[in-house]
C-alpha cells in the first residue's frame, strides 16, 4: 500500500458540544457521526487561542501567540518567516500539499501558505486586487451608506412581517445589501468543490487542508435554510435573529441558525467523503476534523468570540478564554478501523505530533511539543497552554487534569496573579464558579513560561481599506 494521504478539515467557530458524536441531541453532524464511528475522538482537545488569528499559528506551526509574528497590527498574528509548518514538513516528506481556505486571516501575507504546492484563499481571490491594493477614497460605499441606501426596502419587509423596527432595521438593511452584493463568507460547497478539483489533479500522496467559514457570523440565510433545522426559512426573520445576536440579546432562534448551518457544512463534508470513496482514496486517507475555536452562544450574556468590553472581567474584547471558545472537537480517522475515545488533555499545538503518529514519520521540531510516545493512547496528562495577545495585554489560560487558571499580564509587563480565576472544569464544566484558592505552583510555572518578555516581530505590509472593511463585516475590529 502506498503512503497514506492526509486530509485536514477545520471548521471555524465549531463548538465541541454542538457535534452529535460528542453527545449533542440534535442531528447536526450525521456524516461526521458516521466518520466518528471509525475514528479516534479526543474529548479534551483545546485551541491555543480563542479566535482565528490566535489559534491557527498553533494548528499550522505549533505556536502560542507568544511565539508568533504579527502583520499590520499586533492582533493579526502571523507565522514567523522561515518557521516550519505542517505543509513545509509534509512537503519535505514528498507529499503534494494543497489548501483551499476562505478566512481572510489565513493569507500568504501572514505565511499561512508556507510549504503548500497549491494554496488558494477563495475570499481573497474573489475580491481580486481590491483585497491587497490600497483603495482610493470613495471607490466603494461605506457601510453606513449601504445601510441608508437599504432602509426603505427593509422597512417594507419589516412591516409585512409585523416586526418592531428598533435596532433590527439597520442590521436587516445592511444584511440585505450584503446578500445582493458581496457576502463576507464563502460557502462550504464552493470550498469543498475547489478542493476536490485540486485533488483530481494529483497522483501522489497528498496533504490537503480545507477551512470552512459558514458558522462564522454573519450566517448566510440560504446555508442555514439548507440545513433543514430552522422553524422558519424567512430571510428577514433570520436577519432579525442576527440583529439580536449583535446586541447580545438572548435569541433562541440564533442557536437554530447555528445548528442548521452546521448540518449544511456536514452535508458538504459528506460530498467530499463520497468523492474519496468513488476515487478509491477512502481506505488510504487519514482524516482529521477539528475547529480553530468554538463560539459563545450567550453562555455569559454574549455571542461570538470577542466579548464586549462591558461583559468581560479583563476589559479586553479579544481575551475571552472560557471553554465555549477553547474546547474544540477533534476526531482522527486513520487507515485502520480502530475507533476509540480518549480523555487525556490534548492541545491543537501538538497536532504535528499526532500527524507524525498517524503517518508514522519523523516528527517536526515546533515550539509546542510533548514527551509523549504517542497521542493515540491514554497517558499522563500534560499541561495545556493557551494565550492571546493584543494591544492591551496578554491573557493566559493553563490547565491540568484538575484545575484551569485564567490570568492576565497587565500593561507594565507584570503577571496579575492576584486577579487569576481558578476553576475545576471536571465539576464545573461551564466555568461558572471560580474557586477561592491559590493557583498551584505547577500551573503558575506554566503561566510564567509563556509570559511575553519582548515585543513580537512584525512582518512588513499594510491592510487595505477593503480588507479592513471585510474583517469588520466578520466582527474583527
Amino acid at each position: 500500500m502506498t503512503r497514506p494521504n492526509l486530509l485536514l478539515l477545520t471548521i471555524d467557530c465549531l463548538r465541541y458540544d454542538s457535534c452529535g458524536f460528542n453527545g449533542y441531541d440534535r442531528p447536526t453532524t450525521p456524516n461526521l457521526d458516521r466518520l466518528a464511528n471509525t475514528a479516534t475522538i479526543f474529548d479534551n482537545a483545546y485551541a491555543t487561542g480563542p479566535w482565528t488569528a490566535e489559534s491557527f499559528p498553533g494548528i499550522m506551526s505549533g505556536r502560542l501567540s507568544r511565539d508568533t509574528a504579527y502583520y499590520e497590527q499586533i492582533s493579526w498574528k502571523a507565522i514567523p518567516n522561515d518557521a516550519p509548518t505542517l505543509a513545509s514538513w509534509l512537503h519535505e516528506n514528498d507529499y503534494n500539499t494543497m489548501a483551499r481556505v476562505s478566512n481572510p486571516h489565513l493569507s500568504k501575507y501572514r505565511n499561512f501558505d508556507r510549504g503548500f504546492d497549491s494554496f488558494e484563499n477563495l475570499r481573497i481571490n474573489r475580491l481580486g486586487e481590491k483585497f491587497t491594493a490600497d483603495r482610493a477614497a470613495g471607490d466603494s460605499p461605506s457601510s453606513k451608506t449601504k445601510i441608508i441606501a437599504s432602509l426603505r426596502s427593509t422597512m417594507r419587509h419589516l412591516k409585512k412581517y409585523d416586526i418592531p423596527l428598533s435596532h433590527t432595521m439597520p442590521v436587516v438593511a445592511y444584511r440585505l445589501n450584503q446578500l445582493s452584493g458581496q457576502w463576507p463568507t464563502i460557502a462550504a460547497e464552493d470550498v469543498i468543490g475547489e478542493l476536490i478539483t485540486a485533488l483530481d489533479s494529483t497522483d501522489q500522496p497528498f496533504f490537503a487542508w480545507a477551512h470552512l467559514m459558514d458558522l462564522h457570523a454573519p450566517i448566510h440565510p440560504e446555508r442555514a435554510s439548507e440545513g433543514g433545522l430552522l422553524s422558519s426559512d424567512s430571510t428577514i426573520r433570520q436577519f432579525v435573529w442576527d440583529a439580536n445576536r449583535l446586541v447580545n440579546e438572548y435569541e433562541p432562534h440564533y442557536r437554530d441558525m447555528y445548528d442548521s448551518t452546521l448540518r449544511y457544512i456536514d452535508q458538504q463534508i459528506g460530498q467530499l467523503i463520497k468523492w474519496l470513496k468513488a476515487n478509491n482514496e477512502w481506505d488510504n486517507t487519514i482524516i482529521i476534523v477539528t475547529s480553530d475555536h468554538g463560539e459563545a452562544l450567550h453562555d455569559r450574556g454574549i455571542y461570538g468570540h470577542a466579548a464586549g468590553r462591558d461583559k468581560f472581567e479583563f476589559e479586553s474584547d479579544r481575551h475571552y478564554m472560557y471553554d465555549e471558545l477553547l474546547h474544540v472537537p477533534l476526531l482522527a480517522k486513520s487507515t485502520q478501523d480502530n475507533p476509540k475515545r480518549l480523555n487525556h488533555l490534548f492541545s491543537l499545538g501538538w497536532l504535528h505530533e499526532l500527524i507524525a503518529d498517524l503517518l508514522d514519520i519523523t516528527p517536526v521540531d515546533m515550539p509546542l511539543s510533548t514527551d509523549r510516545e504517542s497521542h493515540l493512547n491514554e497517558g499522563t496528562d500534560e499541561i495545556i497552554q493557551s494565550d492571546v495577545i493584543s494591544g492591551e495585554s496578554q491573557t493566559i489560560a493553563v490547565r491540568d487534569d484538575e484545575r484551569k487558571i485564567i490570568t492576565q499580564k497587565i500593561d507594565n509587563g507584570v503577571l496579575d496573579l492576584d486577579a487569576a480565576k481558578v476553576y475545576a472544569p471536571k465539576f464545573d464544566r461551564r466555568e461558572q464558579y471560580p474557586l477561592e484558592e491559590e493557583p498551584s505552583p505547577k500551573l503558575v510555572k506554566a503561566i510564567e513560561q509563556i509570559n511575553l518578555q519582548e515585543k513580537l516581530p512584525q512582518l512588513s505590509g499594510e491592510l487595505s481599506a477593503d480588507t479592513e472593511e471585510l474583517l469588520e463585516d466578520l466582527g474583527y475590529r
